[in-house]
């Protein structure tokens, strides 16, 4: 509706350990369903007192993974998470 509409927007993905097998999926159907791969968010602990990823995933491994998306808005939130 949101394209037929001629309207702007973006969906968004946020993150977690359990997607990580689903990833080419989801892959698949954003570009069937949309044309285009999602953006990607970054998980946080609200647990922690510091700003942690909620993973079991090191940071860089993290990036890594998600990073397949080549999402602008991750790559960004990366340099300032």
């Amino acid at each position: 509706m949101m394209k037929d509409a001629g309207a702007s927007f973006t969906v968004e993905i946020t993150p977690n350990d359990e997607l990580i097998p689903h990833i080419q999926d989801i892959k698949d159907l954003c570009i069937e369903k949309l044309g285009a791969l999602c953006h990607i968010t970054i998980a946080r602990d609200d647990r922690t007192k510091g700003i942690d990823i909620l993973s079991d995933h090191s940071f860089d491994e993290y990036k890594k993974i998600w990073g397949e998306f080549q999402s602008e808005l991750f790559d960004f939130k990366t340099t300032i998470f």
